[in-house]
């Protein structure tokens, strides 16, 4: 007769801090024990652990999110009796980011340049950015303009309107 410790039972998140609307992806791993394993995600709720329905797996994605702050652990009971589980992980869901956009001139002579500046508030991860001008009725992605600043090119006389598209890491 072997006799093996219980598995240590670890759990992760794709990302921790996440926007509202989004989901959380998140793994186990285990290390040790005997025997296959039957996995249980559970959620904790108003200070108790609740077994998710369905999350059976190694691996659980969860719901869409709203904003506030979710923690998840996982039950591991092995087919030879031995059991674990894990510490848990929180998940933080932030609202979505708000982007405000100012121009250093807002009006220049024919032949001029301005350049366009992003602030960025909220969110949650890296910032990405994609300016884009609206040409004929469609926006159209500018080449290399993927920063939160733009300087425009020698502008003709006219009417010129930009927006800058920002997707966050997580």
């Amino acid at each position: 007769i072997i006799l093996n410790d219980d598995p240590d039972v670890f759990d992760s998140a794709d990302d921790t801090d996440i926007c509202s609307g989004g989901v959380a992806i998140l793994h186990s791993e285990v290390v040790g024990g005997a025997g296959g394993n039957n996995y249980q995600w559970q959620e904790w709720v108003g200070g108790l652990w609740v077994d998710i329905p369905g999350a059976t797996a190694a691996d659980y994605e969860t719901d869409i999110l709203s904003v506030g702050s979710y923690t998840y652990r996982v039950v591991v009971v092995q087919d030879a009796g031995c059991d674990g589980v894990s510490d848990g992980v929180s998940i933080i869901v932030t609202e979505d980011p708000v982007v405000s956009i100012t121009v250093s001139d807002s009006e220049i002579c024919d032949g001029g340049i301005t350049t366009l500046i992003s602030e960025v508030t909220g969110g949650a991860g890296g910032n990405n950015y994609q300016w884009q001008q609206l040409i004929e009725g469609i926006w159209v992605d500018i080449f290399g303009a993927n920063g939160p600043t733009y300087t425009t090119g020698i502008l003709s006389e006219g009417s010129y309107i930009y927006r800058v598209i920002l997707t966050q890491d997580s």
